[in-house]
């Protein structure tokens, strides 16, 4: 499986595996160890991604605060782009 067929699996963005991949050589995570080809392109055996997807399955999803308010400047930030008037931080509409 590569990188978006793991991320399809689990429900996320691409960047959350990587992000876990990562976090794995930082010695803080338990994800699977990918295996790299001749093209160093990641890759994980079906069987360790489902075995481990046993074990710990809330553990991919979770997103950190600032995470989110990155997507959420992000969005914003497309949106006013698009000459949207978008309404700063928990500003209401009325």
């Amino acid at each position: 499986m590569n990188v978006k067929q793991v991320a399809e699996h689990f429900g996320v963005s691409e960047s959350t595996i990587r992000r876990r991949i990562r976090e794995r050589k930082d010695g803080e995570g338990s994800f699977p160890v990918p295996v790299f080809g001749f093209n160093r392109v990641a890759r994980w055996r079906r069987f360790d991604i489902e075995n481990w997807s046993e074990t710990e399955p809330e553990i991919i999803a979770i997103e950190t605060s600032a995470q989110v308010s990155r997507r959420v400047k992000a969005a914003r930030s497309g949106l006013a782009a698009l000459g949207y008037k978008v309404p700063k931080g928990n500003e209401s509409n009325n």
